[in-house]
């Protein structure tokens, strides 16, 4: 069965999953001021063919509830698929609430930036609509270490990290 969008209760055939393209970060984006002197910042910008408008929160929801069960555990610490939908569903992605183990560091209208710390790396992840008029998107990454651990292990994690960006959303995409 394909996945489909919900928003504001109608279903909606999401885009093809060749639409994720890399690009720079948004210099106006929320992002930048969250991490001092990263060490590591992508972008990766996407459409959702839709009828309706989607807002931010709307897009977050679907790209969490897309996701494989095993891609949960790995990105949210979570395989409890009801458990993750109520939390999403309650949510209002202002500062201070969660999803999983991610934290919503600052959001507005059409961004929300969530972090990640785990003491020798830190992590930010944005989505962002680009546009209120289309439902074009952008997700960005932020990473900072703090020793030689967090490099270590950011050595191992920035080669696949932007493969597992583009799953996620491809999975979120699919129809």
């Amino acid at each position: 069965m394909s996945k489909k969008f919900i928003v504001k209760g109608k279903i909606m055939n999401p885009a093809k999953p060749n639409e994720i393209v890399e690009v720079e970060v948004l210099p106006k984006s929320l992002i930048n001021a969250e991490i001092e002197s990263p060490l590591y910042m992508d972008a990766l910008k996407f459409e959702i063919s839709s009828k309706e408008n989607l807002d931010i929160t709307e897009m977050v929801r679907n790209f969490f509830n897309a996701q494989s069960p095993w891609f949960l555990a790995l990105m949210i610490n979570t395989i409890a698929k009801n458990k993750l939908e109520k939390s999403l569903r309650e949510n209002d992605f202002s500062q201070g609430s969660k999803v999983g183990h991610w934290t919503v560091s600052n959001s507005n209208k059409t961004e929300i930036i969530f972090r990640e710390s785990l003491g020798f790396i830190e992590h930010r992840l944005s989505f962002c609509k680009v546009d209120n008029n289309s439902n074009t998107f952008r997700t960005m990454s932020s990473v900072k270490t703090h020793n030689k651990l967090g490099s270590f292990y950011f050595f191992f994690v920035k080669r696949v990290h932007m493969k597992l960006v583009k799953f996620a959303i491809r999975n979120m995409l699919r129809e």
